[in-house]
């Protein structure tokens, strides 16, 4: 499903920034003629289909965390045994998590604006929530109990992790942030 979803992102972003280039190529040819500057290597449908990937995947995060930290909490309280719905929400919340920083990790590269301090404590932050998913939910032989009380923990500093992120860049909670 992610992978469709990323395909048909990629290519919308291609088709629309075809379009734009299409509609502005004459107004681009006299700017051209007067203004020599390079255009950024890093422009195109790429950048703008990745863009609104990482639009879509951070609700894919949001619904998969809210799932998750239902189903680990009614597990936790009612005291169920650890079962498999349980074990593929946490998988495809992790996954989904790390397709995010993933593509967040693309743009921090491919963009180059490492000396922008904003994008670093992103970074960094993310990395730390991806990582405290992957630490807290990889203990398969515990008890079910503390399987379940692990699987909130982690969901629960992702959040709050993934918000304070969020929250330090510029743009904050827009739902289309340009990059």
């Amino acid at each position: 499903m992610l992978l469709v979803l990323l395909v048909f992102t990629l290519f919308t972003g291609t088709i629309a920034l075809a379009q734009d280039e299409t509609a502005e190529a004459p107004a681009a040819e006299a700017v051209a003629q007067e203004d020599a500057a390079p255009a950024p290597a890093a422009s195109g449908g790429l950048i703008t289909g990745l863009r609104h990937l990482h639009a879509w995947v951070r609700w894919a995060v949001v619904v998969l965390a809210v799932l998750a930290l239902v189903k680990f909490i009614a597990g936790l309280v009612q005291g169920s045994a650890y079962d498999a719905l349980a074990n593929r929400l946490i998988r495809l919340f992790g996954m989904a998590l790390g397709l995010q920083w993933l593509i967040g990790l693309i743009f921090f590269v491919v963009l180059g604006q490492f000396n922008v301090g904003y994008r670093w404590e992103h970074a960094i932050t993310m990395t730390i929530a991806v990582a405290v998913v992957e630490m807290l939910t990889r203990r398969k032989s515990a008890a079910d109990n503390v399987r379940y009380r692990n699987g909130v923990i982690a969901i629960l500093v992702a959040l709050v992790l993934i918000y304070i992120g969020v929250a330090r860049l510029p743009q904050g909670w827009m739902v289309t942030p340009s990059i």
